[in-house]
């Protein structure tokens, strides 16, 4: 089932968590003008006709592997 409000995430531990928008995440490389290590928040998940995740960010389409998400469990 595809929901543009929620991913599901893995830690590193294996456990499982749906994450529901807005969540926070953060960049770990240059992303156009958005400089490393900046904080922002996903409004809304998509995914591609080739299941790339793209968050929703300021209104603005970004693919998923240039940012960490910001959570611990």
């Amino acid at each position: 089932m595809r929901s543009e409000s929620s991913i599901l995430v893995i830690n590193r531990q294996g456990y499982l968590r749906r994450l529901y928008c807005p969540f926070g995440v953060v960049t770990i490389v240059q992303v156009g003008s958005i400089p490393p290590r900046t904080k922002m928040i996903v409004q809304e998940v998509q995914a591609t006709i080739q299941d790339l995740l793209i968050y929703i960010i300021n209104g603005k389409p970004f693919t998923h592997k240039h940012f960490h998400i910001l959570m611990q469990f």
